[in-house]
């Protein structure tokens, strides 16, 4: 028995091996996060067109706007079509989307109104498109991946930041960005994010922190709302909403099995949605 739980792990402990070293020999140094490559939303049934584009409004997020788990007209946006029957609601949430990837999408859509409901794992410094707007050379990112989110503790990273060096890594400002925040109180994902908000055009945008659930309180998500109003966005304060709502909701009541929102909690999601939209004469 001994042998076999042996031989497992040295296969594992392979395969790990094997993946690094194809990743170092392609230069893919980040882990593609899933990205819908051809922008595609997730359409409501039946889709509800708009012959001239006008009166659109584009959701983006990850797999908590998109409503994983849960069908599609309990997903948020999904309710929100149903308060909103004068425009027409586009749902871009994708599954494994960051926020690098939900401003590669934007880029597509500039011109149309959007909302952005922002959640922790939006944060994570793990596809192209992060790394690419970002402005990090693919080996920090790469570093970062392997070792940084890894909570190790400090020699750990400084044998990390060590290694980096003796790969002649160019100590130009992207690296230096690296070196900079693997050790410090900021994380480097959330230098990324501070430094990529402000590159949407938020004329036409409106922002929110989708918290976790049950709700939790950490800085960084906490100030990200004054972020994200430093970079122009309308910001509604979804965590706030959400402890007047219902504050006493069990987790089972509020999620599905995959831990997302269920129609409960989607529920709340559109409604705290609408009365900002309304309150704030969004177009």
């Amino acid at each position: 028995m001994r042998n076999t739980y042996l031989l497992l792990a040295s296969i594992a402990f392979s395969l790990v091996m094997i993946e690094l070293g194809l990743r170092l020999a392609s230069g893919t140094y980040y882990a593609i996060a899933v990205y819908n490559l051809e922008g595609k939303p997730r359409l409501f049934q039946p889709m509800r067109p708009s012959s001239s584009g006008d009166n659109e409004i584009m959701l983006l997020g990850d797999s908590f706007t998109y409503g994983s788990g849960t069908i599609n007209n309990e997903t948020y946006p999904g309710f929100l079509q149903e308060m909103i029957p004068g425009s027409t609601i586009i749902n871009y949430g994708v599954p494994g989307y960051n926020i690098g990837d939900v401003y590669e999408l934007y880029l597509n859509h500039s011109s149309k109104p959007f909302i952005y409901g922002y959640f922790e794992n939006d944060a994570e410094l793990s596809s192209y498109n992060m790394v690419k707007h970002c402005g990090l050379t693919p080996e920090a990112a790469f570093f970062h991946e392997v070792f940084g989110s890894m909570k190790l503790p400090y020699f750990v990273h400084q044998r990390t930041i060590n290694l980096l060096f003796r790969l002649n890594i160019p100590s130009d400002d992207r690296t230096t960005v690296y070196l900079e925040h693997i050790n410090s109180e900021e994380s480097l994902e959330g230098y990324c994010v501070r430094k990529v908000l402000r590159k949407f055009n938020p004329e036409h945008g409106v922002f929110f922190h989708l918290p976790s659930y049950p709700i939790y309180h950490f800085r960084f998500y906490d100030e990200l709302g004054s972020e994200a109003e430093d970079a122009g966005f309308r910001v509604f304060d979804m965590p706030k909403y959400f402890e007047s709502r219902d504050p006493h909701l069990s987790p089972s009541e509020m999620l599905t099995e995959d831990l997302h929102y269920g129609a409960r909690g989607n529920l709340i999601i559109a409604q705290g949605v609408h009365e900002f939209l309304i309150n704030n004469s969004f177009s």
